[in-house]
């Protein structure tokens, strides 16, 4: 994917603000909650499939509205293989009849998990499950990733009309240089949700989202 530089970035941005007012694509991929941020990437020009690295090459661009907290990256915990020990043993049936592990951690949770700072390492553990591995992510896996992907950050702000199918693009904020030695400490306290999104399928196979890093909009500023 061809690098955007900044200059081009901000003069689409300016664009994007002033047009304001899009219609919602109907074909797929458009028709769920992360459509709007699909949307707009699209209309800046980048990949959307480039999960792991920044949108522009430089800077990362996140769409966000109403009270949702904003993902921050995507990080899947180690070892190898851990989500199907823990859908298997932790979940619980969805309205199929499906396992499912779709839960979100702000430092603990009321299903019991809790996010312990241990070894170097940000690990979820859960009492009642004392003999499964639990998952865990090493503080440099997390620190790269938080760094590599946000080190600068364009949060674009706008508001979504179901009814009438349009996102208004709003206002643009930018934020750098993040404060990386914060990080763990505030995935700890629960600034930070750990966000599961794993579930076995009708074969019993498992569908793994990925488990996302979540914050509000209102939290950024710690960061």
């Amino acid at each position: 994917m061809k690098q955007v530089t900044e200059a081009e970035l901000f003069s689409r941005l300016r664009d994007l603000i002033k047009t304001k007012t899009y219609r919602i694509p109907d074909y797929p991929g458009f028709g769920g909650t992360g459509g709007p941020g699909l949307m707009l990437e699209e209309i800046l020009g980048f990949d959307p499939n480039n999960r792991d690295g920044p949108d522009s090459g430089t800077w990362e661009i996140k769409f966000h509205s109403g009270r949702s907290p904003l993902t921050l990256f995507h990080k899947t915990p180690e070892p190898d293989g851990v989500m199907h020990s823990v859908v298997r043993t932790c979940g619980w049936p969805d309205k199929l009849g499906r396992t499912s592990f779709r839960h979100t951690i702000w430092g603990k949770s009321p299903r019991g998990f809790q996010v312990v700072d241990e070894a170097s390492r940000l690990i979820v553990r859960n009492e009642k499950y004392p003999d499964i591995i639990p998952p865990y992510w090493a503080h440099d896996t997390l620190i790269n990733a938080f760094v590599y992907k946000l080190r600068r950050l364009v949060v674009v702000h706008g508001s979504v009309s179901k009814k009438h199918g349009t996102v208004n693009y709003e206002s643009a904020q930018m934020h750098w240089e993040p404060r990386i030695t914060s990080l763990i400490s505030e995935i700890q306290s629960g600034t930070i949700a750990i966000d599961f999104d794993a579930r076995t399928t009708d074969g019993h196979a498992l569908r793994d989202h990925g488990t996302k890093f979540r914050i509000s909009i209102n939290d950024l500023d710690r960061l």
